[in-house]
């Protein structure tokens, strides 16, 4: 039950992981995301990235801002095979189009009425779902690269 996952805190899944708050070097802030998700997928499983970014200027901390859910642009096609547990895929997601909306594609957010562009910190959560227990997905690893736009 993916239900409430985009909340500040909490949500429905009973199978996610939740990352450490990262943050990025001085003077490398960034601006979009890719995370890549190597995963054992099978057809009754299904797998999703969430967010969380903080902007260096923003006087929020990370755990106050809300989970922004990553689309996934690997197409959903890509699953693998119910029998062979070793079958990993790689998944790809990044930031929606929604939230880029800064002039040159940025991530932008809003906070107490102030627009921030970029992001210093961040946070990443995967939720795993299946409708047959029997058929879990497994995360082997994941990578996130904060890109400069």
């Amino acid at each position: 039950d993916e239900t409430n996952e985009d909340q500040t805190g909490g949500g429905n899944a009973t199978a996610k992981y939740i990352s450490k708050t990262v943050t990025l070097e001085e003077g490398l802030d960034a601006e979009d995301i890719r995370v890549l998700v190597t995963a054992y997928l099978p057809s009754v499983a299904t797998l999703a990235v969430y967010g969380k970014f903080l902007n260096a200027q923003d006087a929020e901390t990370i755990d106050d801002r809300p989970w922004e859910e990553l689309s996934r642009t690997t197409v959903s096609t890509v699953v693998s095979s119910d029998e062979d547990k070793e079958d990993f895929k790689e998944i790809e997601f990044n930031l929606p189009s929604s939230v880029l909306t800064g002039a040159g594609g940025e991530y932008q957010y809003t906070s107490d009425a102030v627009t921030y562009t970029g992001y210093k910190y961040f946070k990443l959560k995967l939720v795993l779902l299946t409708s047959n227990e029997a058929k879990s997905p497994v995360v082997k690893n994941y990578r996130a690269i904060a890109l400069q736009v």
